[in-house]
């Protein structure tokens, strides 16, 4: 092997487990960043509970043929996000190496060089569905921020006593979503054998550092912070709105009272 191109493929926020479990008989999940492993016509696949899919050797018409098939098996798909990275086996470049498994690897941000043992592959399988699983998460997030955005314009621009419904609604909306978000960062776990070896613990890390990880993760809770207390300031002012509109009826209804007493 000389050059491997390896692909992972967002097609949701999760597959449905049970169904992919039916699909490839004996395979099944364990724990949530271990992937079914698979071999589609000589490429080595890597199926993560999260909704994501690594190619190994990638070609595009196999790999399309196996997505489609995959297609009835997920839960909430989404727009599809692709991250790639290629893979050199034979060339090994000058800098610092890690060892794993007993192989020296170098990771690069072009390419991985070096030979992967079976729980290397995975790790590498492991980041690249991370960084395209976040590739969804950072698009929601901006999206979100465009609803409560949108939300604080029409709080500006409109009068808040004619808009109470549709405002709570597009409220609750954006922090329902937000806490769909929240739970999809359970897919920056680590993977099981990165506690146990040192080797792949640093190829799990320099590999984050390479797709940036822990920068884009670190952005995303910033946006998530500044979306909560946006929506936390446009529901107060929601439920100001609507103290003003009760106290508002109570003295219509005592200035009623005493007109219709004078009358």
């Amino acid at each position: 092997m000389t050059e491997s191109r390896i692909v992972a493929v967002s097609l949701g926020r999760e597959f449905d487990t049970e169904s992919l479990e039916r699909l490839f008989p004996g395979k099944v999940f364990s724990r949530w960043e271990e992937p079914l492993v698979l071999d589609v016509h000589g490429m080595e696949v890597y199926v993560f509970a999260f909704g994501v899919v690594v190619f190994f050797d990638y070609r595009e018409n196999t790999a399309r043929s196996f997505l489609e098939k995959l297609k009835g098996a997920v839960l909430e798909p989404t727009e599809v996000f692709v991250e790639e990275y290629l893979w050199k086996g034979s060339k090994k470049p000058v800098g610092r190496s890690i060892r794993v498994g007993g192989k020296e690897v170098w990771v690069k941000d072009d390419a991985l060089y070096g030979e992967l043992d079976e729980d290397g592959k995975k790790v590498v399988a492991l980041v690249l569905a991370q960084s395209a699983a976040l590739r969804r998460v950072e698009k929601e997030t901006d999206e979100l921020m465009e609803v409560v955005e949108g939300v604080l314009d029409e709080l500006i621009t409109k009068p808040i006593i004619l808009s109470l419904s549709r405002l709570r609604r597009s409220l609750l909306e954006a922090l329902k979503a937000r806490g769909a978000l929240l739970n999809d960062l359970f897919i920056l776990e680590k993977p099981h054998v990165a506690w146990e070896e040192e080797g792949y613990e640093r190829l799990f890390e320099r590999l984050r550092y390479v797709f940036e990880i822990e920068e884009r993760f670190n952005v995303m809770a910033k946006k998530l912070s500044a979306v909560v207390e946006t929506a936390e300031m446009a529901s107060q002012l929601v439920s100001d709105a609507r103290f003003f509109i009760l106290e508002f009826l109570i003295v219509l209804f005592l200035l009623v009272e005493v007109l219709s007493l004078f009358w």
